[in-house]
């Protein structure tokens, strides 16, 4: 998903969720995003979240398909065990 559509579709999930939350939908969104410790909520942004997913994905994808980079990946997690 491009950015400029995970943005528009952060905005206006963010608003929705915060309203349902109890917390104003104008809240300043350093304030939303900011992590708990430091006073903020602690909501993740989208684009982290999918990030994140994607790496999964592509790892899985090799390992799956043991191309050279999914036998290096097999290699690193058995050794993490």
């Amino acid at each position: 998903m491009p950015l400029q559509a995970i943005y528009k579709t952060q905005a206006a999930v963010t608003s929705i969720l915060l309203s349902c939350l109890g917390y104003s939908r104008n809240m300043p969104r350093c304030v939303v995003y900011a992590p708990e410790s430091i006073g903020g909520i602690g909501l993740q942004h989208l684009r982290f979240e999918q990030e994140g997913v994607q790496q999964v994905l592509h790892l899985l994808r090799h390992l799956h398909v043991e191309t050279t980079n999914g036998k290096l990946y097999a290699i690193t997690l058995m050794g993490t065990r």
